[in-house]
């Protein structure tokens, strides 16, 4: 059989069609992706090994495609994949080999596969390579451009521009059903085996996989704007049924041995709630949805299990912190994190009723995002979180900020069915309205710093607090990044000149020399360090075993936040008469796109890493395919729609 007969044959381009178009996006994730660990939990075999290289990164088709992008521009046809694929037809069967095991769906394409890449075995090796690629090309498109067709069908409003396809299908990439990292049952006994990876190849699979806040962060893009309101939906609902102490777990174990350790998940689920109710058909339905509740109290051993509907969580979760909440983490000790110190496994947080704000945390504990523990006895860090960010850490407030008018909203248009924040042993009460506005007075009150402020600590003027009333007290004022995600979920938090002028200095000294992400700190603090090694053990305290993690690595998620944070803002500002900062914002946010879209193209990974050593450098540490990265950067995109439609500028 000729190549041509192959690639210009109707009858096999309408089988492969409709092939494909049996498939469910499970299927085209197990097509496409599969990094090494999760295809070794699914079924015992690894990834392909190709002699004089190394293994390809995913198991699918998407690990040979990366891989034929960079061979065909380079032109190199004497790279060992090529050789490989001269001596023999190994990758082809491996490739059919582990589809036909999959899934009767999958099979049948691996039988049309099989047949069709037959004929290479007839051509002269030296020959193999190129018609190999012509076939793998054909069915590589069309693989594409159903998975696509699939995606904008359920989600008409994403703009069909390459770099919002490229997005789409990173996505597929970190959900899946792996066996030894399901999420817990959903009520009525439903089956819930999809789960969302944090990041590839670091957390595939085992208890390592499911993580509450990058869960949550990752939720809307990955999730809600792809279409996928199910995932979505059962994703929110079986972490809900983990709630305890008021708060959402991070480290999710199956809901089986969950660590309630972070201050932060709560509300970024809450906020995804809200997202899904904005965005799904019918969404507000899901605040009636049944959760199957597994510590119903603090005391429950998971065995006197409770259902109870969504909105009766999430009004626990809140008047817990309202009451104050303080516990000590089950089992504390070496048994749960071999590193942290005794004061460290106490958890507070709570609501403030005087400011509104949010307060948690101690000096020994890291309850946000930036939770790097330090674990090296040689550098003198070993149990000494690296930024523990205790008192009010910022994004908390635009979060809670943003949880208290949207309940507001439902509350009165009869959506949710309590008035007010409750403490029955105080006897005391705060409705919605007056949370929001005590958080919105205090956080210009104590989270903006103006050119006349003559605090101890103060260094740069005119920007957002990284905390307020943190132990260290210094750390109040380093500049850092973490405002940019309250200010994109909550743009109204503050007035938008003054947001304005800090984002101007986010950018300006966090941003600009940071091609992907965005400084983590600033870099004249004098605890900045870009380079992130968690392999040295060496006796510097601030790099060793990674302790610089926050410390100035420069992080893609939140360099998303602080695009969709400018988005936001500028068009407020557009709105008010000031036109140009509008433009400046459009021109920036394409020029780092436009970045990510050549990683998402050409990089091994067909995605976006975790983070980035200074100046866009690649860190060897770094997860080279994260969540929370590709989720947020198709909300920019979003964010991008919705604000030129604001202001009246589409092009």
């Amino acid at each position: 059989m000729l190549i041509k007969d192959i690639i210009e044959n109707n009858s096999l381009i309408e089988e492969t069609t409709k092939l494909l178009n049996s498939l469910t996006l499970y299927d085209f994730n197990f097509l496409l992706f599969r990094c090494e660990s999760e295809e070794l939990s699914t079924l015992s075999t690894g990834s392909y090994q190709i002699p004089n290289f190394g293994k390809l990164p995913y198991c699918g088709f998407m690990g040979i495609r990366q891989l034929l992008v960079n061979i065909q521009a380079s032109h190199d046809l004497g790279h060992p994949f090529c050789e490989n694929l001269r001596q023999g037809t190994w990758l082809i069967e491996y490739s059919i080999n582990r589809l036909k095991r999959f899934s009767p769906t999958l099979e049948k394409f691996a039988i049309l596969l099989e047949h069709a890449f037959n004929s290479l075995k007839n051509f002269p090796h030296h020959l193999r390579p190129c018609y190999f690629e012509m076939i793998f090309t054909y069915f590589y498109v069309a693989i594409e451009r159903v998975f696509l067709e699939k995606i904008f069908s359920q989600s008409p409003t994403l703009p069909r521009i390459r770099i919002v396809q490229l997005l789409c299908i990173a996505s597929n990439a970190f959900v899946a059903h792996i066996p030894n990292a399901l999420l817990p049952l959903l009520a009525n006994n439903k089956d819930n085996k999809i789960s969302l990876s944090a990041g590839l190849p670091h957390f595939a699979e085992g208890i390592w996989r499911n993580w509450g806040r990058d869960t949550f962060i990752a939720l809307p893009g990955i999730f809600l704007l792809t279409g996928r309101f199910e995932d979505a939906k059962n994703c929110i609902l079986a972490y809900a049924g983990t709630l305890r102490h008021g708060l959402i777990p991070n480290l999710l174990a199956e809901g089986k041995s969950p660590r309630y350790n972070c201050r932060d998940a709560v509300w970024f689920w809450m906020v995804a709630i809200i997202r899904y109710i904005e965005t799904a058909p019918d969404g507000v339905k899901i605040l009636q949805e049944q959760v199957l509740r597994l510590y119903p109290t603090d005391d429950s051993k998971g065995e006197d299990l409770k259902t109870e509907p969504l909105h009766c969580t999430i009004y626990e979760a809140l008047c817990r912190h309202f009451e104050g909440i303080n516990f000590r983490e089950r089992n504390a000790g070496h048994q749960i994190d071999e590193h942290m110190r005794d004061e460290g496994f106490n958890v507070q947080a709570y609501i403030c009723p005087e400011t509104g704000l949010i307060f948690g945390g101690n000096l020994w504990n890291c309850g946000t995002w930036m939770d790097k523990m330090g674990s090296s006895s040689n550098g003198g860090n070993k149990g000494e979180p690296a930024t523990p960010r205790d008192g009010a850490a910022v994004e908390l407030q635009g979060l809670a900020f943003c949880v208290a008018k949207a309940l507001d909203n439902y509350s009165n248009e009869g959506k949710f069915p309590y008035k007010e924040l409750k403490n029955d042993s105080l006897g005391t009460s705060l409705s919605w309205s007056d949370w929001a506005s005590k958080i919105q007075k205090s956080f210009l009150e104590y989270f903006y710093i103006p050119e006349t402020c003559t605090d101890k600590y103060v260094n740069r003027k005119g920007i957002i607090k990284d905390s307020f009333k943190s132990s260290l007290g210094y750390t109040d004022y380093q500049l850092r990044p973490n405002f940019c995600i309250a200010l994109d979920v909550a743009p109204n938090l503050i007035d938008p000149n003054l947001a304005w002028n800090a984002l101007e200095c986010a950018g300006n000294i966090l941003a600009l020399n940071a091609p992907l992400g965005i400084c983590t700190l600033d870099p004249e603090d004098w605890a900045y360090n870009g380079y992130y090694n968690n392999s040295d053990d060496g006796n510097n305290k601030v790099t060793a075993k990674g302790w610089n993690y926050h410390q100035g690595p420069e992080w893609l998620w939140v360099a998303c936040a602080y695009m969709s944070a400018k988005l936001k803002i500028a068009s407020l500002l557009y709105k008010n008469g000031r036109k140009l900062e509008w433009q400046q914002t459009l021109d920036e946010i394409r020029r780092r796109l436009y970045r990510y879209e050549k990683i998402l193209t050409n990089g091994e990974w067909a995605s976006l890493p975790e983070l980035t050593n200074a100046r866009g450098e690649k860190c060897g540490d770094s997860c080279p395919a994260q969540a929370w990265s590709v989720g947020y950067a198709l909300d920019v995109i979003e964010t991008m729609r919705k604000c030129q439609e604001e202001v009246g500028v589409v092009d």
